[in-house]
């Protein structure tokens, strides 16, 4: 028996396939009887904001503590309509959200603000084109002074085109950028003397301009001395010596000033004798002294030299 061979029993089919089975896929089967069912995820929202089904950005309702005032559609009362999360919004009075036509007070308001603002540019046009200009640039740069000046006009101030006037004389000084195109009134030193009151401005008028021209030019500026005849508009309250003329006969003298771009500028030290309120000294482009004057003579340099040494 000893030397005998071990028996060797017959591998059991079944037991070998099982055996078979769990080496191979032993994990999978472990991994499948324990496992734990998770809950599903959530898919994860693209970068950006969310999108609708079309792919754009949704239309979020406004702020809950938006209210405006409002014309409701539905009672047709002045209320407050008042927005909500997720509603179009509703009435304050009677709790509907009809068609929002915007508040009949609110547009009244505006209504009669275009009207007033209306009246007085039309006011400000008729007076002068300097004078619309100073409304344009009051309404720009001081909202606050334009409400009030708008509201004296409404009222029926007599000062208010005056005022405006002052504005815009001011702005003029006081701004570089607009001092650039107005740089040779400065080269006038001392100013004009004599020429701030009407008669001081009769008298002066020849001397004046002559001599401002010709110191313009001994600075460098293109100028001209010119004589102008015919005043266009009525002055009331022009110096007595000129009631006895008529007012197309008028004769007067101012400088005239050519830019290198060939733009005209008109400068006027003794326009009081014709308005004591006017400007000192009055300026104006080409076509502002068109409208003012109906002839315009050029003088030679030559009759400008000889009426300086004349004078002298």
């Amino acid at each position: 028996m000893s030397g005998a061979s071990p028996r060797r029993h017959a591998p059991d089919p079944a037991r070998e396939a099982a055996r078979r089975r769990d080496g191979r896929f032993g994990v999978q089967a472990r991994d499948e009887a324990t496992a734990v069912a998770l809950p599903e995820q959530p898919a994860v929202a693209p970068e950006g904001p969310p999108r609708t089904a079309s792919g754009r950005p949704p239309i979020y309702p406004p702020p809950t503590d938006l209210a405006q005032p409002v014309t409701c559609g539905k009672c047709h009362g002045d209320g407050t309509y008042t927005y909500s999360s997720g509603a179009a919004g509703a009435c304050s009075r009677c709790g509907g959200a009809g068609q929002v036509e915007g508040s009949r007070k609110a547009r009244a308001e505006r209504a009669a603000y275009a009207a007033t603002t209306r009246a007085l540019f039309d006011a400000a046009r008729s007076r002068s084109h300097e004078t619309y200009q100073a409304a344009l640039q009051l309404r720009e740069e001081d909202p606050d002074r334009f409400a009030r000046a708008l509201a004296s006009h409404t009222a029926g101030h007599p000062r208010v085109l005056e005022a405006l006037d002052d504005f815009r004389q001011t702005a003029l000084r006081a701004r570089g950028d607009r001092l650039a195109e107005h740089r040779w009134l400065k080269q006038w030193t001392p100013p004009a003397p004599g020429t701030d009151t009407p008669d001081g401005a009769f008298g002066t008028c020849k001397q004046v301009s002559a001599a401002y021209t010709d110191h313009l030019r001994r600075a460098g500026y293109d100028a001209e001395w010119i004589q102008v005849a015919g005043l266009r508009r009525p002055a009331p309250d022009a110096h007595p010596s000129w009631t006895e003329i008529e007012p197309a006969h008028w004769q007067h003298y101012l400088t005239r000033i050519r830019y290198p771009d060939g733009r005209l500028h008109y400068v006027d030290w003794t326009m009081r004798q014709f308005s004591p309120t006017a400007s000192w000294p009055s300026t104006s482009d080409h076509d502002r002294h068109e409208q003012t004057w109906d002839t315009t003579y050029d003088i030679p340099h030559q009759a400008l030299d000889q009426y300086l040494q004349e004078r002298r």
